[in-house]
């Protein structure tokens, strides 16, 4: 079934919530498409008008908000919709405010200002310069870069190492008339992750009213999460003009790790202001100025991005490592244990105060095969016992290190 329907229903918000996860496999077209299909569609539709027409109609709505982005989860890339609106019980006079919100997504979606079998040339124009200019500018960012780096150089050859925005090479090679013919494909073949929280009403009879078209066909296959042995690390430095070091590895899970032992893991680790490497690397040794981690389910990695005076290199380097060692050993206080479970377990509870947190925990569980609700998730992380956390940790692999130093460094 190419439409698959999440609903959370709840009184505890005024708004209602709705995402919309078209779904395809990551690749560098893929992604540069999407990345460009997202800016053009947002500058109109024949129904409504411009950009600033929609935005009026919206503050008719009560001030209903519409937002489309290009967002990467794993090995797979989302045209995401998103749209959000006061709740039909507070209307002033009884406007059916959820149907006409979703009316105006979907003319936005399907019926955009078009010439022909093509976007408007003006608007298409305009938006491919403006993500060449965003595309250009990731270099800016010296932290985010080096993390863009880090994954790039551990997934080469994987369509991982693409980001949401895609790339200059493949944006060139786009026209008004080859983006258009990649946005029927999408409607056609995506796979459809709808996700609803708020008041219950028959959402899923004004998704198909509003978007016919989606129930149409068969979707494409999604790209499944895939464990690469790691032989040796690999090494590399980059140069640039900068005062401070990035040093950022990157580690491969060698197997599945529990989904929860392996999210109380990276706490303990590097994921919390109560890790490791913040009480350790960070404040008693005051070798990094920042120092974290991220896990990444969907492909089986960890990410470690810390900022460094350069000339702290080896050191950091080994201590960042030492710390993972000590956790795979089981050097885990009682202290550190029971702060890392608690700093997860609020962050968990804290799903249900807000939609944006509790609607993207929704999308994670559905990509990850998981179907546990809040109460669920509670109850299994407060099973965790520090094997558990030990066994997630003993699966990974240092696979890369790369450092990013002014040019006047040598090492």
């Amino acid at each position: 079934m190419r439409v698959t329907f999440h609903e959370m229903f709840t009184g505890s918000f005024k708004s209602n919530y709705l995402i919309m996860n078209f779904l395809m496999p990551l690749s560098e077209e893929n992604a540069t498409n999407c990345a460009l299909l997202a800016q053009v569609l947002k500058r109109g539709c024949e129904k409504y008008g411009e950009m600033h027409q929609i935005a009026c109609r919206l503050e008719e709505l009560y001030g209903a908000s519409i937002a489309m982005s290009s967002d990467k989860i794993g090995e797979n890339i989302s045209f995401t919709l998103l749209a959000s609106y006061l709740d039909d019980r507070f209307a002033l006079e009884g406007e059916k405010i959820a149907e006409m919100t979703i009316d105006v997504l979907s003319n936005i979606l399907l019926r955009p200002f078009t010439e022909g079998e093509s976007f408007r040339a003006s608007y298409f124009t305009q938006e491919q310069q403006n993500l060449a200019d965003v595309i250009r500018s990731q270099i800016n960012d010296k932290r985010l870069y080096a993390m863009l780096r880090c994954r790039e150089i551990s997934f080469a050859g994987r369509p991982y190492r693409f980001t949401s925005d895609g790339t200059l090479s493949c944006l060139k090679e786009i026209t008004a008339a080859s983006l258009y013919s990649f946005y029927k494909k999408m409607l056609a073949n995506a796979k459809v992750l709808v996700t609803y929280t708020g008041r219950e009403t028959d959402v899923q009879g004004t998704i198909r009213t509003c978007f016919p078209i989606l129930f149409e066909g068969e979707a494409n296959a999604l790209a499944a999460t895939k464990y690469d042995a790691v032989t040796a690390p690999k090494n590399e430095e980059e140069a640039l003009d900068i005062v401070q070091g990035k040093l950022c590895l990157g580690f491969r899970f060698s197997n599945p790790p529990e989904y929860y032992a392996a999210r109380l893991f990276n706490v303990i680790y590097g994921g919390s202001p109560v890790s490791k490497l913040f009480m350790n690397v960070r404040e008693k040794l005051s070798l990094c100025y920042y120092c974290s981690s991220e896990i990444d389910p969907f492909v089986g990695a960890l990410f470690v991005s810390s900022g460094i005076e350069s000339g702290n290199f080896a050191t950091a380097k080994d201590e960042i490592i030492k710390q993972l060692d000590d956790v795979k050993n089981g050097v885990i206080t009682e202290e550190e244990f029971t702060n890392a479970k608690l700093y997860l377990l609020d962050y968990v509870k804290g799903l249900k105060d807000a939609p944006g947190p509790l609607m993207a925990d929704a999308t994670r569980q559905y990509l990850l095969n998981i179907d546990d609700g809040i109460d669920e998730q509670i109850q299994k992380i407060k099973a965790l016992t520090v094997g558990d956390v030990t066994r997630a940790a003993g699966l990974l692999q240092l696979d890369t290190v790369y450092f990013l130093h002014e040019k006047e460094f040598k090492a």
